[in-house]
């Protein structure tokens, strides 16, 4: 399971880096609280 969660992350965080986006952004659109 730990796998799958690291590999998850990963593509999320490519998929991020490609649009140019920030954890902030990503949080702020989805209206979550970064922690």
């Amino acid at each position: 399971m730990i796998l799958v969660r690291r590999l998850l992350g990963e593509v999320l965080r490519q998929q991020r880096h490609q649009q140019g986006r920030t954890l902030r952004d990503v949080s702020a659109t989805a209206r979550v609280s970064m922690g």
